[in-house]
């Protein structure tokens, strides 16, 4: 009972996050960018202090919408497919061996900017991510994982940067994950285990 009352409050977050990076723009979209870059991502783990930890470089490419309310301040929705994941290794554990895991998500960022100058502006908000894989490394493969094992939404705190070049740019941003992508519903992880992932970003903007 509890788990299916948490699977819900996961799709209506999902479902309110489509509507916040919809709703601004119902009353005239003014820009659309393709983007794509580097995501460096680790994890954090919580429920253990015995454990090992490197970063992981990998991709995403998306959408980025945007809608400007005045000079200065404007509303963004990114919306992408993200690689991210990390190296760890937890000694004596049967669930996490020393490996590389990777999540294949598609990302929902929606955020308020602010523009400082011409060719600068900063950005906070919010992201919910659909998780449709997650791979193992073994050996020098990747190797398909249950996905009884992961929550497929999670949830996380957003902060970047915009630099604008003409009709492009770079941004970068720090993506905080705030909930256990570890689903509690399966019986290998241990009582209290929990596994976060965090991200730096650092993307290339095209604007149509």
């Amino acid at each position: 009972m509890m788990s299916k009352f948490i699977s819900n409050v996961q799709y209506s977050i999902l479902i309110l996050f489509l509507l916040l990076g919809y709703l601004p723009y119902s009353f005239g979209q003014d820009h659309a960018s393709l983007m794509g870059g580097l995501n460096s991502n680790q994890f954090s783990i919580s429920g253990t202090s015995n454990y090992e930890n490197e970063s992981l470089n990998l991709f995403f490419v998306g959408l980025s919408l945007e809608e400007d309310f005045n000079q200065k301040w404007k509303f963004n929705t990114f919306i992408q497919y993200a690689q991210k994941g990390g190296m760890l290794q937890v000694p004596g554990s049967t669930f996490l061996t020393p490996s590389s895991l990777r999540l294949q998500m598609i990302d929902i960022l929606p955020s308020l900017e602010y523009k400082f100058v011409e060719f600068l502006g900063v950005y906070a908000g919010g992201n919910v991510s659909y998780l449709f894989r997650t791979d193992q490394k073994i050996g020098a493969n990747y190797q398909k994982v249950d996905a009884e094992y992961f929550n497929r939404i999670n949830y996380g705190a957003v902060i970047g940067a915009k630099f604008y070049v003409g009709n492009s740019g770079f941004n970068i941003h720090w993506n905080r994950g705030l909930n256990n992508i570890i689903s509690t519903t399966g019986d290998l992880p241990p009582q209290g285990f929990e596994l976060q992932s965090h991200s730096w970003q650092l993307g290339f903007t095209l604007y149509l």
